[in-house]
């Protein structure tokens, strides 16, 4: 995959990060997805696709989404 193109916070295509339709701006759906999307940012890191910055940061903000009633 061209990640050079796709989303830095999903790793998607067809969309900009910041913007609303980047799925991982919402909450996950079920608790599946939610660790779906960690693990997703675990081997992301692995392979140096993003920071361990960003790493902290996206999983942080997704802990933060999963906690909202």
């Amino acid at each position: 995959m061209d990640t050079a193109l796709a989303c830095f916070r999903c790793g998607g295509h067809g969309h900009w990060a910041e913007s609303e339709s980047c799925p991982w701006l919402r909450k996950a759906g079920s608790t599946r997805e939610h660790m779906a999307r960690i693990e997703s940012l675990r081997m992301r890191f692995l392979e140096w696709q993003i920071t361990p910055h960003q790493k902290q940061e996206f999983i942080r903000h997704e802990n933060e989404l999963w906690r909202k009633r």
